[in-house]
């Protein structure tokens, strides 16, 4: 169980910079569930 303030100070900032990130270049879910499966 991850516990407040135990993973680092700067934490919340790199989640919120990795989302425009992810958004952008990474596949989303929806392309593997809509592709090929029957």
């Amino acid at each position: 169980m991850i516990e407040e303030g135990t993973i680092g100070a700067h934490a919340r900032s790199l989640g919120a910079a990795s989302l425009p990130l992810s958004a952008r270049f990474l596949l989303a879910l929806q392309t593997f569930t809509s592709v090929g499966v029957e």
